[in-house]
C-alpha cells in the first residue's frame, strides 16, 4: 500500500515549495507529480493568448480592464489534465509514494466534488486530503517575482477557491514562508513518517 498526499490549492500558493519540503523531511521517498509538469509538456504553441491556444489552453483577458478573466481548456487539454491522476495511481499501484499537486475546484454538484472521485480511483492506497491555502496579497506577489506566471492567475484560481468548502483532512496556510517546515511537519505527522 502507497502513501499519496494530495495538494489542492490556487496558483502560486507555495505546493511545489511544500512538496519538496515534505521530500526533504520525510523518512520515507516521495515522487513529486505536479500539474506545472503537463503545462510544461504541452506543446507551447496552443498555451496562450491567442487564437491557436484555443486548442489546448487559452487565457482570456478582458479588453476592457486588460486583467485576466478565464482560462478556457479545449477537449485536447482537459484529455491531458485528467490523466494526471491516472499516472499517480500507475506510480502507486507499483509501490511508489507520490506526492501530487492540482488546481482543482471544480463541483460536480452542489453536494459532490469532483475530487472526491481521487477516493474511489486511490482505494487501496492511503490518501491524504491536503488544502493548501494563502493569502490574496502574497500570491500575487509570489506570481510577480516568478517571472513564469501570466499575472491574474492567482486571484482567478483565488476567487475560485473561496467558495470551495472541501473537508479536507488537513489544511496548511502557506502565507508566511517561515511555516514551510512546520507545515511539512505538520503533514507527515498526519501521514506518521516524520
Amino acid at each position: 500500500m502507497s502513501k499519496i498526499i494530495f495538494l489542492n490549492g490556487g496558483a502560486s500558493v507555495g505546493k511545489t515549495t511544500l512538496a519538496k519540503e515534505i521530500q526533504h523531511l520525510s523518512k520515507e521517498k516521495f515522487l513529486y507529480v505536479g500539474i506545472d509538469a503537463l503545462f510544461g509538456a504541452m506543446p507551447k504553441k496552443i498555451v496562450g493568448f491567442d487564437e491557436q491556444a484555443e486548442e489546448g489552453f487559452r487565457y482570456v483577458i478582458d479588453p476592457k480592464t486588460d486583467k485576466l478573466t478565464e482560462m478556457k481548456a479545449s477537449p485536447y487539454a482537459i484529455q491531458v489534465f485528467t490523466c494526471l491522476p491516472k499516472v499517480v495511481k500507475l506510480l502507486a499501484d507499483n509501490g511508489l509514494n507520490v506526492i501530487f499537486d492540482e488546481c482543482n475546484f471544480v463541483k460536480k454538484n452542489d453536494t459532490k466534488f469532483l475530487i472526491d472521485d481521487y477516493k474511489t480511483l486511490f482505494s487501496g492506497h492511503e490518501l491524504y486530503m491536503i488544502g493548501v491555502k494563502c493569502d490574496l496579497t502574497t500570491i500575487e506577489e509570489r506570481e510577480k517575482s516568478r517571472g513564469d506566471r501570466v499575472i491574474g492567475m492567482a486571484k482567478l484560481f483565488y476567487q475560485n477557491e473561496k467558495d470551495f468548502r472541501y473537508p479536507y483532512d488537513l489544511v496548511v496556510d502557506t502565507t508566511y514562508d517561515k511555516h514551510l517546515s512546520a507545515n511539512a511537519q505538520k503533514i507527515l505527522e498526519l501521514l506518521k513518517t516524520y
